[in-house]
């Protein structure tokens, strides 16, 4: 017995393990519980070994269902490749992209990009997921994105890695409380921890070099960029953003940079900016058109 000649019931192993319960991926089927389970005993028995171990809520994949399902993942995705190439023969871009991003790098890179890139490429069809970065390269690595635009990315052995930038995180304040700010000391300082490269709280503390000073100082700490700039713009108090995450905001004159004494002058929080891929999807025409034209971006 083969996987090949079972090639349908790909579909019902992969609800299982992207759910992580046959009951949920039968309900997603429409199909009953009984039929979702003999499938994945016929793929159990072509494969020889379990796909999935029982655990107290569901289900997990095995080693062996890991690697199937990294399979499924670019067969799928192959497919959905492969239909679009068909709906337009003519078109060498054609196709389908399964792209995956870090939340702030959505909000700032993405919505100008794709307007004009998919203007350009009518016949492509990008999906786009957003994560925290390591989620993303784990998503990659998986096969369960095609390309990621991250920060820190790290090398693998299946992926390629392109670094497009550095970044650094600034001091910044509203507009409207620049003349005001003295040294910065008497308004909270608003900072999101785990967007801090090599370490949150502790490597902020000792970059920043102002452990007398921040005993004095009131935190916010946010769980996105995009919170702790909403709270800056608003004057709430003082924050560090990544320079590419405020030159927005500044070109709209919300908030300007605030470089106390207090506060390197340099940044802190150093981080890369890059693209990670699979090696097997280096030579896609498709893959090469979109890496060319971020790599071409003014962003960076």
């Amino acid at each position: 017995m083969y996987i090949k000649d079972h090639l349908e019931k790909l579909n019902y192993f992969f609800h299982v393990a992207r759910a992580g319960s046959i009951k949920e991926a039968s309900t997603q089927l429409n199909i009953t519980q009984p039929s979702v389970t003999k499938s994945i005993q016929i793929l159990e028995d072509a494969v020889g070994s379990p796909l999935f171990v029982r655990q107290p809520r569901g289900v997990m994949v095995t080693q062996e269902g890991q690697i199937l399902l990294e399979f499924c993942h670019q067969l799928f995705s192959q497919l959905e490749n492969l239909e679009m190439r068909l709906a337009a023969p003519e078109d060498p871009l054609a196709g389908h992209l399964k792209v995956g991003t870090y939340d702030s790098i959505a909000i700032y890179f993405w919505p100008k990009f794709l307007k004009t890139f998919l203007a350009e490429n009518v016949n492509l069809d990008i999906e786009l997921t957003t994560d925290r970065s390591h989620t993303i390269q784990k998503m990659v690595e998986e096969g369960e994105l095609d390309i990621g635009l991250i920060i820190e990315p790290t090398e693998h052995k299946h992926l390629e890695v392109i670094e497009l930038g550095v970044d650094s995180f600034q001091l910044y304040c509203s507009s409207k409380l620049k003349k005001d700010m003295g040294d910065g000391t008497q308004y909270p300082i608003i900072y999101m921890p785990d967007a801090l490269a090599g370490g949150g709280e502790k490597r902020l503390i000792h970059q920043m070099k102002f452990s007398t000073v921040k005993e004095r100082i009131k935190e916010y700490r946010t769980s996105s960029l995009e919170s702790a700039k909403e709270l800056i713009t608003n004057g709430i108090g003082v924050g560090l953003l990544p320079k590419m995450v405020a030159r927005d905001s500044i070109l709209k004159k919300q908030i300007v940079r605030f470089q106390p004494e207090w506060f390197p002058k340099r940044g802190v929080g150093k981080h890369r900016i890059g693209l990670i891929f699979p090696k097997r999807l280096a030579a896609s025409k498709v893959m090469s058109q979109l890496i060319e034209s971020i790599r071409q971006s003014d962003s960076w």
